[in-house]
């Protein structure tokens, strides 16, 4: 009977491959757009030390890596925007989005999207950060069969909010006693 701790690190190697692929499907449809300039990856606590933490994005990325990373929890989604202006050594992270994935009814069921930010300044995907994290989440949700991507609890900022209901074409819902935060929704075909 294999341990627990065997089973987490199979499920962690398992959700990691997923992941990986999710983001490599992202990658190619932003082929176009960016060529090899877009890198995507994991968040790691070295990225997240010294770029994110000082974003000035109002979170406290630290707290939130640590409390619900992909390491602790292998189901949960994170993903690291890179620009890449030479080659991968010369990668600068300027987007980050963490979040997790419902235990739910199949119908319901969804990779939300708790934490996006990007890098205020000098920022070449600019404009683009909040589009390719959920495009990332929904491949990543339809690997896993999950039927929808959340963004939740959305800055309300007027600029930033249109931005969100475009990207999401206009679905949002406030919370209530079902779901207590408000939301962006994407539902996914299938």
């Amino acid at each position: 009977m294999p341990s627990q701790s065997l089973q987490k690190s199979e499920a962690w190697k398992r959700y990691l491959l997923i992941r990986q692929k999710a983001y490599k499907l992202c990658m190619d449809e932003f082929q176009d757009v960016f060529g090899d300039r877009l890198m995507l990856d994991a968040l790691s606590e070295e990225n997240v030390r010294s770029e994110v933490a000082h974003w000035n994005s109002g979170l406290d990325w630290l707290e939130l890596l640590s409390r619900t990373n992909n390491v602790k929890r292998p189901r949960n989604f994170d993903v690291g925007i890179f620009y890449v202006p030479e080659g991968r050594e010369s990668a600068r992270l300027v987007g980050a989005a963490q979040g997790r994935v419902s235990k739910g009814h199949k119908a319901k069921s969804h990779v939300r999207i708790d934490f996006l930010s990007g890098n205020p300044t000098d920022n070449p995907f600019q404009g683009y950060i909040t589009g390719i994290a959920v495009q990332c989440a929904a491949y990543y949700a339809s690997l896993i069969d999950k039927r929808r991507v959340l963004l939740t609890r959305p800055n309300k900022n007027v600029q930033v909010f249109q931005h969100f209901m475009e990207v999401f074409e206009g679905r949002y819902r406030e919370s209530d006693r079902n779901f207590p935060y408000d939301y962006f929704y994407l539902n996914l075909e299938g």
